[in-house]
Order: C-alpha cells, then structure tokens, then sequence
C-alpha cells in the first residue's frame, strides 16, 4: 500500500507526507484514517476511494493479459479497481523464456516480433489477480 500511495502522489510529495507524518504523531499512535488525513492535506487529493479499495477492500484487481499469437500482439488492461490505478505508473514485467522486458503498464499494448508463444506477464509492485481469458 505505500508503495501505491508513492506511486500515486510521486515521490517528492509522498516524502513530504511521511515527514509530516513523523513530527505530528512521533512517539504517538496514528490511526490509517489519520494517516489517510495527512496524506490528504499534504497532497492536496481526495484518497477516499484508493483507502477504500485497497485498505478496507477484500479483493484484487485483474490484468487481463490478451495474446493475439497471429499479430505477435500482447495487450492488457485492468479491470474491478474502481479506476483506483488510473494514471500510476506502475510496470509490467514481461517475460518470454529467459528475457523479460519491463514495459509501463499504461501503455496497454505491445508487438513482440520475436515471439512465438504467448508471453508471461506480471505486474511489477502492485498487487492484482492476472488472468489470460
């Protein structure tokens, strides 16, 4: 989840929470609602749906991973996160035999000229479910 969070906020302003974080409840308890409160105030952004989806959820997102073996075409997407991933650059490692690319999970989409089977993937930091409908 904190790696989320960095990847959601940036790392500048995910440091600048973090410190504030540690002056405010240093030696004192601090719930996940007032760590969410600090995020918030620092970032200047609406976390209700992140917190609720990966904190308080029950369930994982999937990458559904499609290979369409003719075009030598890989292409992804992530369905179930409530749109709680939408924009965070996260990666995909892509991995056929003993070579594995890493590719940014926003681009949805890949041409592997070389391959001649259907590629592994698997999605770098972020926790999801990956399925091959």
């Amino acid at each position: 989840m904190l790696h989320l969070l960095r990847l959601k906020l940036g790392d500048a302003t995910f440091q600048r929470a973090l410190q504030t974080v540690y002056r405010r409840f240093a030696g004192k308890p601090l719930s996940t609602e007032g760590f969410q409160a600090v995020l918030e105030e620092v970032s200047g952004r609406d976390l209700d749906a992140l917190f609720d989806y990966w904190v308080y959820g029950d369930r994982l997102p999937e990458l559904r991973v499609y290979w369409e073996a003719a075009q030598r075409r890989l292409t992804w997407r992530v369905v179930g996160d409530e749109g709680t991933l939408q924009g965070v650059p996260f990666q995909l490692a892509v991995q056929q035999g003993a070579q594995v690319r890493y590719v940014d999970a926003r681009a949805s989409a890949l041409q592997l000229p070389e391959a001649t089977e259907r590629p592994e993937v698997h999605p770098v930091g972020i926790l999801m479910k990956v399925v091959y409908p």
